[in-house]
């Protein structure tokens, strides 16, 4: 856990700060693993296609801005990037394998973003990220 609070470090951020960086951290990279493990599901599924390389774009987009916030020091760059990412290619996958019916996993994988959301923003400003609102 102490290394963790190395990703973004600012010397003068509160306590409360720390804990946003590391869980949008832990949060990022995860889902960045789960992305590269998404994708190579899927080219084993899918060959070399639009749903392949969604997850890609996923993890690249979230990857770099994982660099971006540490070099900033500033963790919304990763919070919004991970947001973003979570509903927008999780429903361009959705489309590309042919409906919403038909790519069952991928609706759990779209209900992180609005979780993500409510961790770290007020409700009223959440509710802009809700699954049912974009779709």
């Amino acid at each position: 856990m102490s290394r963790l609070k190395f990703f973004a470090y600012d010397p003068d951020d509160t306590e409360e700060i720390r804990l946003d960086k590391i869980a949008i951290f832990l949060v990022a990279g995860s889902c960045t693993l789960a992305g590269i493990a998404w994708t190579a599901m899927y080219y084993l599924i899918f060959g070399l296609s639009l749903t392949t390389y969604l997850p890609f774009l996923f993890v690249l987009i979230v990857g770099i801005s994982l660099v971006v916030s540490h070099l900033t020091k500033n963790h919304i760059y990763s919070i919004y990037a991970e947001i973003l990412c979570i509903i927008y290619i999780t429903a361009f996958i959705q489309w590309s394998i042919g409906g919403v019916f038909e790519s069952g996993f991928v609706m759990v994988w779209s209900f992180i973003g609005p979780m993500v959301a409510l961790m770290f923003f007020s409700f009223k400003v959440s509710r802009f990220y809700n699954i049912k609102d974009v779709l």
